[in-house]
């Protein structure tokens, strides 16, 4: 049984992966590079809100990917700068549900950009308005679910860190709600976006590809302009999935070798897997920035007068002198007027 304060002591004598001097360097590794995310998605953000980029439904979506990053990111720094406090329960208990809600918020929110992409590319429904539906799926389903795992005290070491247990502390032996919920709330939704996903993504860009090459051939310049358009908005976030399959592959790939149990040393290939996950918010700022709409914005004058305009609501105007129109000899004009230069 677990104490109120902390989990029971033996828990130390349960052999892990590593040692406690290797995971220590592993939580930090991690947060050094969550916290070079979390700058990242900082700059999203601010570039998103000077440029007015989240008017449409697409770009808010890499808004909710990008606050959903920032949350598992936090998550990671917390459980890698508080590694020493892995045995208190409530600390443990709440880090591992920060990194377990916040990792679904990135699941929901790439499950639900395959599902726009899908809807644009192969179905052709633009005029369908399932962002409620996505908001619900990335941020309300996984706090009504991930409250399970505090039945029972399932939130607690898992050996390498913070998370749902999978082991009875006082005997070592296999804790069998826990490790349910382990596959049931993670490896069982996380397996199947990456592959589920993973095909539906695939049909998506063929698509979007043949969308592409079909729309060269139209006469109708407004069913080119409407394609054109559509194709953008596709184009704008269509890599975004490949990443989050590229990370998941890495860190799957990683863990099943470990459990393999080889003989060869696994740190160095878990340590490359932290900064890769940590890193994530760095990874979708150089997509963003290398976007040709972004990057041909991104100077200091587009970013200076943009931010004056849309953040600080500040308008340049240029007076004319006054003028006097007669019409007739009876009427005229005497005030002077401006004209306003929207930025």
């Amino acid at each position: 049984m677990m104490s109120n304060d902390t989990f029971n002591s033996s828990n130390v004598s349960c052999e892990g992966l590593f040692d406690s001097k290797q995971l220590q360097i592993l939580g930090i590794t991690q947060a050094v590079a969550s916290l070079v995310s979390l700058c990242s998605c900082v700059f999203i953000l601010f570039i998103m809100l000077i440029f007015k980029k989240y008017l449409y439904r697409t770009q808010r979506l890499l808004i909710y990917l990008t606050i959903s990053i920032m949350l598992v990111c936090t998550s990671f720094v917390i459980r890698g700068f508080g590694y020493s406090l892995i045995n208190n329960t409530a600390f443990c208990a709440g880090v591992g549900f920060a990194g377990q809600y916040s990792g679904g918020c990135v699941l929901g929110s790439m499950t639900c950009i395959i599902i726009h992409l899908f809807v644009l590319a192969v179905l052709k429904k633009e005029n369908w308005n399932l962002e409620p539906l996505y908001v619900l799926g990335i941020f309300v389903v996984p706090a009504t679910i991930d409250w399970l795992p505090f039945i029972s005290n399932a939130y607690g070491p898992t050996r390498e860190w913070c998370w749902i247990r999978n082991l009875n502390f006082d005997t070592c032996d296999i804790f069998v709600y826990g490790l349910v919920l382990q596959y049931v709330l993670w490896f069982v939704p996380s397996i199947s976006v990456c592959v589920i996903g993973g095909i539906v993504y695939i049909i998506s860009l063929v698509s979007l590809k043949r969308q592409k090459n079909a729309y060269k051939a139209l006469v109708d310049p407004g069913a080119i302009h409407l394609q054109t358009a559509a194709i953008d908005e596709i184009r704008q976030y269509r890599w975004y999935p490949l990443l989050y399959l590229i990370i998941n592959l890495i860190v799957f790939s990683v863990r099943i070798a470990s459990e393999a149990d080889s003989g060869v040393d696994m740190f160095p290939l878990w340590i490359l897997s932290g900064i890769i996950q940590g890193l994530q918010g760095g990874f979708i700022a150089v997509m963003f920035s290398i976007d040709k709409d972004t990057r041909k914005r991104l100077t200091w004058a587009n970013i200076k007068s943009s931010f004056k305009y849309n953040v600080l609501r500040v308008e340049d105007t240029v007076e004319y002198p006054a003028q006097n129109i007669n019409v007739g000899g009876s009427h005229s004009l005497t005030d002077s007027y401006r004209k306003l230069l929207k930025i």
